[in-house]
């Protein structure tokens, strides 16, 4: 397979032999040059001819011209005074175009009349100049429709009462407004630096608010895109200068009236949208909407076949003008001079190109060089080149150091994707682990169950009454294990799934360890252990769940009892520590208080540490195969993170294993961001 592999890229290499590239090039230049030659003669003996036709004047195609174009200018101003009658409702407007309507009529009858008399106008080019005739006329009645429109707003602007009920009282209100606002006198006089900044907002207020504005009547009255991007830049800087206003009222100055300045710009903004879905709406001014989809089309169309007139005219005046006899002498001179320039540049050409062959092999047999595991170096001589080949070796050898750089990265991913492959077996054996000894725990206290209630039944009658209540006393216990068990399942799941309530409340944490102390005596006595509490000058209050830390001190503490050798000593330790508010973005801090707690047990690989506070999982020096659920210490960490604390497990030095947590001493409360009545109307634009 490999070989086969290697034989079809080594085939691919070696092109077959043929015409190489440079002959190619050559090939094709030296037939450019023919064909140069071959176009500037017959376009010198064309040349030779026009200037024997000289002479001809004709005496119709240049008044044509003329007229074509008197009639193009004035099909563009009859079209701009009826755009402006319908922006401006200007009566001047009108009566120019009404004038310019007769005058553009003489000038078509005057078009007809010469285009009759003229020899060079065939059949085609009347009926054009008929059919631009009618295309005018039409015109002229889609502006009296327009003008019409115009000045009956009931028909134009169905919706002109909205726009007008919605954003007229809030906009000049919200102008006025502006300079009614007044200092508090419940606040201290501003500095003068503050009533400077408070007046360059004011101003930045009013300007952004009259720019909005004019820009919203110019998209009203033209459906302008652009003019509704100002709208919305001059509306996010309205709002960045209110938002600045806002801070320094809430926190230094004290504006009164602010409350309904910011009322005002809320109904403004969010009526917004409304006027701005119906102004897009076709039926919002029938004026625009004729003029965009029947006019506009119309006109165009009327342009081009005059257009087109004309450009036959010129052609015609070309060819046949005797105005052009002494430029026609000096072309026939300058395309000699032209042709022997371009002969002369093309040759240059050639010569460039085949010298510039040489360094592109070169580059070419380096690139085929390249592997991932030697990449090739570009020479330095073809990498300071200013032409297309210093380029072209620039190219390539920033493409072999991605190429390299990309090994790198696969390489670096493969270890990545190894190290995960591994962590997914670890989890994947914890939780075949985890089962196996979950089905052991929950058969054990249900066996128990069966079994005792069996035998209760049946020696009922022979049992006596202390053995009964043994029996009752042994599935009562066995109910509560089997109880515990699934209150620490469904515990663990309230917690994944965000439903487990915390009920903060200040407590003192020295005191609550002290209450688990107590409730493990019997289990300290049976092993003989002493447990040493430390507290150096550490406040040991702050704001917690008491019943949920009580379950997670009870748990660690089991763990200290469990795993270490009778005899010894467990440690408890209270210190004052801190919590970065990290989600806040400034770099904030808070007080906390760190619990510490010291066995003398076997302690925990080092690679397992954070391992146990997985689900299902147990350190492999502290697993027997049965008793443990691997459900504790993942609890443990779902209330601490619950409590926006931290929890984690350290080997001990001396021997053991420390287990800490950090709880802050307040409640952290996160702050969401806020979206803006501007950015709300933005995104709702923007979909």
């Amino acid at each position: 397979m490999n070989n086969s592999l290697e034989g079809n890229e080594t085939s691919s290499r070696i092109a077959p032999k043929g015409i190489t590239l440079r002959q190619k090039v050559i090939g094709a230049f030296i037939a450019l040059i023919i064909l140069m030659c071959v176009g500037m003669g017959i376009t010198l003996l064309r040349l030779a001819d026009v200037v024997v036709l000289g002479s001809g004047v004709i005496n119709h195609r240049q008044p044509a011209v003329q007229g074509y174009l008197e009639l193009i200018q004035d099909t563009n101003l009859a079209t701009a005074l009826v755009n402006g009658y319908l922006l401006t409702a200007e009566k001047t407007s009108k009566e120019h175009f009404e004038v310019l309507e007769s005058q553009v009529r003489s000038k078509f009858k005057h078009l007809k009349t010469i285009a009759q008399s003229d020899r060079n106008l065939d059949a085609t080019d009347i009926t054009a100049l008929q059919q631009a005739e009618e295309l005018f006329d039409k015109f002229y009645k889609y502006a009296d429709r327009l003008f019409y429109l115009r000045e009956h707003d009931l028909e134009n602007y169905p919706g002109l009462e909205m726009a007008a009920t919605l954003l007229n009282p809030y906009t000049l209100e919200y102008l006025g407004y502006i300079n009614e606002l007044i200092i508090d006198e419940d606040y201290n006089a501003p500095t003068a630096e503050q009533r400077h900044r408070i007046g360059k907002l004011l101003i930045e207020l009013r300007y952004s608010w009259l720019q909005m504005n004019n820009a919203f009547r110019l998209f009203f009255n033209t459906r302008s895109g652009n003019a509704l991007h100002n709208f919305n830049s001059y509306s996010n800087v309205n709002a960045e200068a209110f938002s600045e206003l806002k801070a320094m009222d809430d926190i230094e100055v004290g504006l009164n009236g602010l409350d309904r300045l910011a009322f005002l710009r809320h109904m403004r903004i969010s009526n917004t949208p409304k006027i701005v879905k119906v102004i897009q709406d076709d039926a919002w001014r029938t004026d625009i909407y004729i003029m965009r989809t029947e006019v506009y089309p119309l006109i165009s169309e009327l342009r081009d076949i005059l257009q087109n007139l004309s450009d036959k005219q010129v052609t015609g005046s070309i060819e046949d003008g005797s105005k052009l006899t002494d430029t026609l002498y000096k072309t026939y001179y300058y395309a000699g001079i032209l042709l022997f320039l371009a002969v002369a540049i093309a040759l240059v050409i050639v010569i460039m190109i085949i010298r510039g062959m040489t360094p592109i092999g070169t580059l070419t047999h380096i690139v085929d060089k390249i592997s991932f595991e030697e990449p090739k170096t570009i020479d330095n001589t073809l990498m300071v080149r200013g032409d297309e080949v210093g380029s072209l070796a620039r190219a390539f050898s920033h493409m072999i150091t991605r190429l390299s750089d990309s090994y790198n990265i696969i390489e670096n991913r493969n270890v990545e994707l190894l190290h995960a492959m591994r962590k997914v077996e670890a989890a994947n054996h914890a939780k075949n682990e985890f089962l196996s000894n979950m089905s052991h725990e929950l058969r054990t206290p249900m066996h128990a169950i069966l079994s005792f209630s069996e035998f209760g039944k049946s020696d009922f009658d022979t049992s006596e009454r202390t053995e009964l209540i043994n029996y009752f006393s042994i599935i009562h216990s066995s109910g509560e294990q089997l109880l515990a068990l699934l209150n620490n399942l469904l515990d663990l799941s309230k917690f994944e799934t965000g439903k487990m309530e915390i009920d903060l409340l200040e407590c003192d944490l020295r005191t609550t360890v002290e209450e688990c102390i107590a409730k493990e005596e019997s289990r300290l006595k049976e092993k003989e252990l002493s447990v040493e509490i430390s507290t150096p000058d550490c406040d040991t209050l702050a704001s917690f769940d008491i019943q949920k830390i009580i379950r997670v001190v009870i748990n660690l503490l089991s763990n200290a009892i469990k795993f270490t050798p009778e005899g010894k000593k467990i440690t408890i330790e209270f210190e004052d520590d801190i919590i970065a508010l990290d989600q806040q973005g400034d770099g904030a801090t808070c007080s906390a208080i760190r619990f510490s707690i010291l066995d003398e047990g076997v302690g925990i690989p080092e690679d397992e540490l954070e391992l146990v506070f997985e689900k299902f999982s147990q350190s492999s020096t502290t697993w027997t195969g049965a008793g443990g659920k691997g459900l504790g210490l993942p609890i443990c960490k779902e209330i601490i993170e619950a409590h926006s604390g931290k929890i984690w497990a350290e080997n001990n030095p001396e021997g053991g294993t420390i287990f800490r947590f950090v709880i802050p001493r307040e409640e952290i409360v996160e702050k969401k961001p806020e979206m803006t009545l501007i950015d709300e109307y933005s995104s709702s634009k923007a979909v």
